[in-house]
């Protein structure tokens, strides 16, 4: 049996004793008898969605790649990663180990991963999975790319399973930290604007879902880092859908360019004649019809504690200010989703 053949023999060993499907690259489920290892794995472990390919850019690479999908997110910017260095020709790793720990709230992620019973074993088996390539685990997800070749008689399973007890342990060492104040002020709040705009509510993901005055309506909290250099927080983030869309190409933001922002001063580009609106935002030419005055006094004042951006088809919405009142900021939203059409805008508290 050739090397590729044998190879390709433990992915399909592999996929069968995990109870995993194989597809191929246009999304069909494919024949394990015809499994080879340039189709991906996909499934559920334990409950966790699993997805798993050969080669991190084509096949002769020789990485693995695995993503282990959270049952439930940890909402805390948390990243654990794992870096390790390349190999040389002997096999021996050039330089070293690299680990960033990194959250919204640093005392609270120290106090998960060295705390915990569940983020000890955590921190242990990452460091250990990560001398294989690299290793990220995030609010939502395990990731792995493992560089490595095996010839181990139950072929790629024992490589793929750490990955999955690694999200069994980040949720675990989550539980086992003390909900923060404001988690549950935020949570009272979400339940309270649920209740009073009749949405649905996710409390363990922060999140309302549902249609208020016949438009489809979503907000959720995110926990956002980048890396130790850039600043992280918790935003939240409204979506609501226009009920008619406006037309294609119509977009009204804020100026973050250079040249949008010199043209806005030299009053080269005077969307809507209101020049303090003028000066912070842009609108492309099918937007401006909607620029009432009433439209920009309302965007102004949105964009005093926050970031909103109208597209064609919805109003959207970011802010830091994750206190306040969610049930008057979707109706605020809602209010001028309607006044961008021209509709009467009804009272922003429920009738």
């Amino acid at each position: 049996m050739e090397i590729k053949d044998y190879e390709d023999a433990q992915w399909r060993a592999a996929a069968e004793s995990l109870g995993l499907e194989l597809w191929s690259s246009r999304g069909k489920k494919v024949k394990k008898a015809k499994g080879t290892r340039a189709h991906e794995m996909r499934g559920a472990i334990d409950g966790f969605a699993v997805r798993v390919r050969y080669g991190l850019r084509s096949l002769d690479d020789g990485v693995t790649v695995i993503e282990v999908t959270l049952k439930r997110p940890l909402m805390l910017g948390f990243i654990y990663r794992v870096s390790s260095p390349p190999r040389d020709y002997r096999g021996r790793r050039v330089g070293a180990k690299h680990i960033d720990v990194l959250g919204v709230e640093r005392d609270r992620v120290r106090q998960m991963v060295e705390d915990t019973r569940s983020g000890l074993r955590l921190a242990r088996l990452a460091d250990h999975y990560g001398d294989t390539g690299w290793l990220e685990i995030d609010d939502a997800a395990v990731r792995a790319q493992l560089d490595f070749y095996t010839d181990h008689t139950e072929g790629y399973a024992p490589l793929i399973l750490p990955a999955v007890e690694l999200a069994k342990l980040a949720e675990a060492a989550r539980s086992e930290i003390e909900p923060a104040p404001w988690e549950g002020e935020l949570a009272a709040n979400l339940a309270r604007a649920a209740d009073a705009l009749r949405l649905k509510s996710d409390p363990e993901r922060f999140r309302l879902r549902g249609d208020i005055r016949g438009m489809t309506t979503a907000l959720s909290l995110e926990a956002r880092v980048v890396s130790s250099q850039v600043q992280a927080r918790y935003t939240l983030t409204a979506r609501i859908a226009l009920p008619t869309p406006l037309p294609s190409g119509a977009e009204i933001s804020r100026r973050v360019g250079f040249w949008s922002k010199l043209s806005a001063r030299l009053r080269l580009d005077r969307p809507s004649g209101n020049p303090t609106f003028d000066h912070s935002f842009q609108a492309t030419l099918p937007a401006r019809h909607c620029l009432s005055p009433d439209v920009t006094e309302t965007l102004l004042a949105l964009a005093n504690e926050g970031d909103v951006h109208v597209k064609s088809d919805a109003i959207s919405y970011r802010t830091e200010r994750i206190s306040q009142d969610t049930s008057q900021l979707l109706q605020r939203l809602a209010a001028t989703a309607e006044k961008l059409q021209g509709r009467a805008s009804r009272t922003p508290y429920r009738d």
